[in-house]
């Protein structure tokens, strides 16, 4: 009863919120497909605009519409703007037109009216009427604000509304978790009593298995137990054979090891004095080549040095001879009088000697001083000339003395460094000589150990074979009696076998009667058990029969709530399409009356243009009158 009753509160819950769904969805829909369709539109149009300019002559407005590709489908989005119905923006549209044509017929009966007053006044101003159109502009406004504001409160409300929704569907959301529970929980006490029942027939498995494994395990014991004494000592003498075996194996490769260690040292020794030897007839020959580079390399520098100097010693010849024969022959040319040679005129007649003597000259004081001059000047150079000449020989002596010291002292330092070679030599000398000995004695210091060794492995081998002789006695012995303990065993174990015999045969008797005993107990249990079973099962059966009724009627509910989702999407589906085509098919209606209202606000405008020139005409007329 209480199940019906929740699933009956349930399905109330269910359908009130599909109602209230279904109509807010339709209404906001619709207002919002139309709303966003017209915008749109209002958008590509300018007459929806305001019209800033007064009183102006305005051109023709053609309109453009959008021409669509395909059918107009708008998308369901979640705004939190104020919505604005479209079919009350349209109404009120049709009113203010309404309004318009009722005030524009007054106005031409006023102006029939005034024509006939006006004929028979044809001096006085004609009067017309300019409409209020700031007026009518802010009761427009006014409208549209408070339509504004109704519809906030109506999308206040409609938030309350789904507020409401949510908690009823966490609600049933609860219910839907407590019936899962109580699901869950009857599933696992079913589960329960299965793994009850399980572990009990596992119990009784288990202690079969392990009676009948007794029996075995009792009679297994009693054979193995008359042959455990005899099986411990021959398990004895072989733990001891084992144990001999593996400590000769032991020795043996101690020995073995021994051996490889002593070979491996004497290899590692001989490797090293080949070694030693090598690097020293290495550095030997090394020596000897640095030592004859070392010479080839002085002589060589040498002798570029001698003929370097030889060179420099011709070239200073030559300059000092040089030097002394172009003072020598500048002395000449001061010394011989210059001769005038005066052009040489054409003789056209052969020469006569003088019949008189030509008269000496004298000689002028002035030359004779001039060449005095000349001869001390050239003495001077030539004094000049031998003292730069001792100088650069000066010079030259002593760089040439420098250089000899050079080469001295490099000589010098070059046997200063053989005899430090020497000094090497002799100590590697007797190093190698060091090494050598010690070698010696460290061969005879492993031959006198290796023949230690060998005369002690013998008396240890000697006491070892000692050892073993007085253990074969003592294992003789041993042997001796365990034969005789082995004949008095066979005798006794004919006695001891007839009474296991018997033994075995009261004990078959014996499980006979136990195991008959545990059957009628088994069957006791079993009768009860499967009673017990029967009860249960009827339990079982009804609960399950509950269960099968709930999953029943939830899989109805399920189906129910698809079904009544399929027709709310058919419904919305038919009813987004009839918005659609209610919508399309009012569309050229309004643009055609938009279109009027355009041609009729033109028409003013023309009207209201010529009735302010007309005045300011006859203004001016009246003015010039």
């Amino acid at each position: 009863m209480e199940n019906e009753d929740i699933t009956q509160m349930v399905n109330r819950l269910v359908k009130k919120t599909e109602e209230t769904i279904s109509i807010e969805m339709e209404e906001t829909d619709s207002r919002d497909q139309a709303r966003r369709l017209l915008t749109n539109w209002a958008n590509q149009t300018e007459s929806f605009r305001p019209s800033s300019k007064k009183n102006t002559q305005k051109k023709p407005k053609t309109v453009q519409y959008r021409k669509l590709d395909a059918p107009m489908m708008v998308a369901k989005k979640e705004t939190h703007r104020p919505s604005v119905d479209p079919t009350l923006i349209m109404e009120a549209r049709l009113a203010h037109v309404k309004e318009m044509k009722a005030k524009r017929l007054e106005r031409q009966a006023k102006k029939n009216a005034n024509s006939t007053a006006s004929q028979s006044q044809a001096s006085s101003v004609y009067s017309v009427d300019i409409p209020d159109i700031e007026s009518e502009i802010q009761s427009h406004r006014n409208r549209v604000a408070e339509r504004m504001k109704e519809k906030q409160k109506e999308i206040d409300g409609r938030i309350r509304r789904m507020q409401k929704i949510k908690v009823i569907e966490e609600n049933v959301a609860q219910v839907i978790a407590l019936e899962n529970e109580e699901r869950i929980r009857v599933e696992k006490i079913e589960q329960q009593y299965e793994d009850a029942l399980q572990m009990k027939l596992q119990l009784l498995d288990k202690n079969q298995q392990l009676r009948k494994t007794r029996k075995f395990f009792t009679l297994w014991t009693s054979e193995c137990n008359f042959h455990s004494d005899t099986y411990k000592k021959a398990a004895v003498l072989s733990n001891f054979r084992c144990k001999s075996a593996m400590l000769s194996v032991w020795k043996s490769r101690l020995r073995k090891k021994i051996q490889e260690r002593e070979v491996n040292k004497l290899e590692r020794l001989l490797r090293r004095n080949k070694q030693l030897e090598a690097t020293s007839e290495k550095m030997y020959i090394e020596n000897t080549l640095r030592k004859s580079l070392t010479k080839w390399r002085i002589k060589y520098k040498a002798s570029i040095e001698y003929k370097i100097i030889e060179e420099q010693h011709k070239k200073r010849r030559d300059l000092i001879l040089k030097k002394i024969n172009f003072v020598e022959e500048n002395e000449n040319e001061i010394g011989e009088p210059q001769q005038i040679e005066e052009p040489q005129k054409p003789i056209k007649k052969s020469l006569k000697m003088p019949k008189t003597k030509i008269k000496q000259i004298k000689p002028n004081s002035r030359m004779e001083a001039m060449a005095k001059r000349m001869e001390e000047q050239r003495l001077k150079n030539l004094k000049k000339a031998q003292k730069e000449a001792e100088e650069i020989s000066n010079k030259e002596e002593e760089e040439l003395k420098q250089q000899m010291e050079m080469q001295r002292k490099k000589k010098q330092e070059h046997r200063q460094f053989l005899e430090k070679e020497k000094i090497k030599r002799e100590e590697i000398k007797k190093k190698q000589m060091e090494f050598e000995r010690e070698a010696q004695r460290r061969k005879y210091c492993e031959k006198a150990s290796q023949e230690f060794r060998l005369k002690w492995l013998k008396l240890n081998q000697l006491r070892q074979w000692r050892k073993i002789l007085v253990m074969r006695e003592d294992f003789e012995k041993i042997a001796e009696k365990n034969y005789h303990n082995h004949l008095l065993k066979v005798a006794i174990n004919s006695m001891i076998l007839f009474s296991h015999k018997q033994r075995n045969i009261r004990n078959h008797k014996a499980e006979i009667m136990f195991n008959q005993y545990i059957q009628r107990i088994f069957l006791m249990k079993w009768n009860l058990r499967f009673n017990n079973i029967q009860e249960i099962s009827a339990r079982v059966e009804a609960v399950s029969n509950k269960w099968r009724v709930r999953k029943a009627l939830r899989k109805l509910f399920e189906e129910k709530k698809k079904k009544r989702k399929g027709k709310y999407m058919l419904a919305s589906q038919h009813a987004n399409r009839y918005i659609l085509r209610k919508f399309f098919n009012a569309w050229p209606i309004g643009c055609e009356i938009i279109r009027e209202e355009e041609e009729r606000e033109n028409n003013r405008q023309d009207l209201m243009s010529k009735a302010l020139k007309f005045l300011e005409e006859l203004s001016s007329d009246s003015i010039s009158e």
